[in-house]
Formats: C-alpha cells, sequence, structure tokens
C-alpha cells in the first residue's frame, strides 16, 4: 500500500505539471512597421516605433504633443487626434475569429501621460498597402473593421467606459501611470495589422486626446494577446456557458455572426491547451499535444493501480 501512496503522489504531481504545461491558451503577437499621422519631435521626441519596442522605459513611448521645447506651460491647440498603426508580424489565423487582449501601458515619468479616448481597429489588408513606417505623415490608409470591446479595465483608480461607437473614454482619477487592458472579440480570420485611433472630447484639457495639462499622453507599450482557444470569448481558458452569454448579448460581434455560434458550439467543454479548432499562424507556440497524451497516459496509469490495489485486499481479506 506505500508504494501505492508514493506512485498516486508521483501521478497527482505529474497531473499538476500537465495541467499547468497545457494552460497557457494566449499568445503574445509580435507587431512592427509602426507607423503615424504624428509624432512629437520636441522634449527628445517620442516616435511612434517606441510603442512597440518592447522598452518599457519611464520616458519612452509615442507622444503627439505638437509645441516647440522652449515655451513654459500649454500651447492651445498643441495636442490633436492622431492615428497609429502596427502590422502583425505575420497573420493571426484563427479558425471562426480571434479573441484579442489589447494592453497599452502608460509609464511616463511625468505624472498623469495617460489616454483620455481612443478606439481599436483591425485589418485583413495586404502589408503592401499600410503602413510605409513613417513616425509622422505614414500611411494608416486600409480597410478597418472596427473592434467592438467586450470589456475594458484600467490600474491605479482610472476608469473606462465603452461609448457608442466602441471608443473607449477615461474618467475617474488621473493616475500618475496606468495600464489600460481591452478584450474583444472579430470574426476576422488573417489580421495583418492594428489601428490606434486618439480621439478628442472637451471632458478632457485641450480636448485631449490625452489627460495631460497639455492634452497629451505617453503610451509606453502597445501589446496584442491572442486566444488559441477557439469560443473562449471572455478569454478565461475554457469555453463554457459565459461564452455563450457573450455571444448572444453582443449583437453584429457574436449575435450577428453565426460563425461564432458555430465555434463555441465545436470547442464547448474543452478544458486550456486541448488544441482546440483553432489554427494560428502567428509566430507564437501552441501547447504540444505531447501534454494531453500524457495526461492521457497519467489518468490509465492512475485506472491500472488502483485496480491493483483492490486486488491486493481481496487476497489478504481471503487470508
Amino acid at each position: 500500500m506505500n508504494n501505492f501512496r508514493a506512485s498516486c503522489l508521483t501521478a497527482s504531481i505529474l497531473l499538476h505539471l500537465v495541467f499547468n504545461s497545457a494552460s497557457t491558451t494566449h499568445a503574445a503577437i509580435p507587431l512592427q512597421n509602426a507607423t503615424a499621422t504624428f509624432s512629437q519631435t520636441s522634449f527628445g521626441g517620442k516616435p511612434v516605433g517606441q510603442a512597440i519596442d518592447g522598452s518599457l522605459g519611464s520616458d519612452n513611448g509615442w507622444a503627439i504633443y505638437e509645441g516647440p521645447t522652449d515655451c513654459c506651460g500649454a500651447i492651445p491647440g498643441s495636442t490633436n487626434p492622431q492615428i497609429a498603426v502596427f502590422e502583425t508580424a505575420s497573420d493571426i489565423s484563427i479558425a471562426g475569429g480571434a479573441s484579442l487582449t489589447i494592453t497599452l501601458q502608460q509609464l511616463f515619468t511625468s505624472a498623469g501621460h495617460n489616454l483620455g479616448r481612443f478606439r481599436l481597429s483591425a485589418t485583413t489588408d495586404a502589408r503592401s498597402a499600410f503602413a510605409d513606417g513613417l513616425a509622422s505623415g505614414g500611411d494608416v490608409t486600409a480597410a478597418w473593421t472596427v473592434l467592438a470591446p467586450l470589456s475594458a479595465n484600467s490600474t491605479n483608480g482610472a476608469t473606462l467606459t465603452i461609448l457608442g461607437d466602441n471608443s473607449i473614454l477615461a474618467g475617474g482619477t488621473n493616475p500618475a501611470t496606468s495600464t489600460y487592458t481591452v478584450n474583444a472579440f472579430t470574426p476576422l480570420v488573417g489580421i495583418t495589422g492594428f489601428r490606434l485611433e486618439v480621439i478628442a472630447d472637451s471632458s478632457f484639457p485641450d480636448s485631449g486626446p490625452g489627460r495631460n495639462g497639455n492634452g497629451n499622453f505617453v503610451l509606453t507599450e502597445f501589446q496584442v494577446d491572442a486566444n488559441m482557444l477557439s469560443g473562449d470569448y471572455n478569454n478565461n481558458g475554457k469555453v463554457d456557458a459565459a461564452d455563450y452569454v457573450l455571444w448572444r448579448k453582443s449583437p453584429g460581434t457574436y449575435g450577428g455572426n453565426p460563425a461564432g455560434y458555430n465555434t463555441w458550439r465545436a470547442n464547448f467543454g474543452l478544458p486550456p491547451g486541448s488544441g482546440s479548432a483553432a489554427a494560428v499562424s502567428a509566430s507564437a507556440a501552441v501547447p504540444e499535444p505531447t501534454a494531453r497524451f500524457l495526461l492521457l497516459s497519467t489518468v490509465a496509469g492512475l485506472s491500472f493501480l488502483r485496480r491493483r490495489a483492490a486486488l491486493s485486499s481481496q487476497k489478504v481479506a481471503r487470508m
């Protein structure tokens, strides 16, 4: 019996490792060729390319202030609505559409340089048709599909509200730094790029688009993660009834997209890392099927050990 207990303990540890190794269903999407309608050149410059360079330095990021450096205080009209676009390094091709998590980190050393109002979009156009890599005056024209956010959250006390045009409006406290996280689903397959529109709003100084005193912001890093588990619309690592509720409650995104329902139905009940119908060509690893094989082998081994222990107990009773 001691051997049996030891075997069960070993199997339990193995099961724990298998489930943990298979639980990663999100993959970071590499971005490239950042392009913008305008990037700040004053105060050392804040070109749009810094928003995807992987650096989280407190002086790094994209900003849009148009005033000179030899002024004292804000110049009215020196921040205006702008657009930034980013190509994906390879297509995001997930059967039935993609569940996305978009993270906007704002870590600038001078407090309160956070985005005020913005909107996100995606495209499947050829990369040669947009994003020429210019920090200002760049080509941002493509067939963009606005992403309908399912949720928008922020850190350090700010609030985010999803508006009727699918833009997101910041409110509440304007903290020193803040990270915004947006979850969205799109039926698009073969995504080649993303667009970030920063939008003027009268609730901010100089009408924004940022929340700083001169309407500016500094976007330290723009990141996109794709959920590898098709049908997991709320990005919780499993396909369940909650995803169906989201499908029903999101007209135009799920409710108007029969493919979204079919994807959910085909993958209902699949656990994290189970290797669903998703087919991703982005340069990120998808959990290997070896983990599932190992899990099945472990379960079979446990069943065998239990049967063996039961037979041994019967023999002892007869003696």
